[in-house]
């Protein structure tokens, strides 16, 4: 879980990149005369002297909604939102920073899905045998077990 920034003095240039699976948010924003920032959090920018703090309708709606603003939404439009797995660089040899569109940094891997051999009533069985062993090794341990009650096939098997 990141979101990192990383400067190259060199070339004059800024990396900024979110983790793959988008766990740590990474916000930044422009004005018109070339100011930019950067944060993982929305409060160090609504601190900006230059910033707008105008909400916008439907992140407040997801938020209402679902008890979270659901991405691409957001609370603020002028704070961009960099996408899960993507990286955007930043030229600041300028008068201005040169902000180049979010590139993708990351895919999932994806396996093509081979016939295993088992059809459902088969796999079912199979699970069942586990869930078997699982329960009885917990049974003998019960004094050391505390279960949280997911759903789980592992929590299933063990409170059984």
């Amino acid at each position: 879980m990141f979101a990192i920034a990383i400067f190259d003095p060199n070339d004059g240039t800024l990396l900024l990149a979110r983790d793959p699976f988008g766990m740590k948010p990474l916000y930044y924003t422009e004005d018109w005369s070339g100011c930019f920032a950067f944060s993982s959090e929305v409060r160090p920018l609504l601190d900006l002297p230059w910033a707008r703090k105008r909400l916008d309708p439907i992140g407040l709606l997801g938020y209402l909604s679902y008890g979270a603003v659901q991405e691409p939404s957001r609370w603020f439009p002028e704070f961009n939102l960099c996408g899960p797995a993507h990286m955007i660089t930043i030229g600041l040899g300028r008068k201005t920073p040169d902000v180049n569109e979010p590139e993708r940094y990351w895919r999932m891997p994806v396996r093509t899905v081979r016939a295993n051999g088992f059809d459902s009533s088969r796999a079912a069985a199979h699970v069942r045998r586990a869930a078997g062993r699982i329960g009885g090794a917990a049974h003998s341990q019960r004094r050391a077990i505390a279960a949280f009650l997911s759903g789980g096939v592992d929590s299933s098997a063990i409170t059984r």
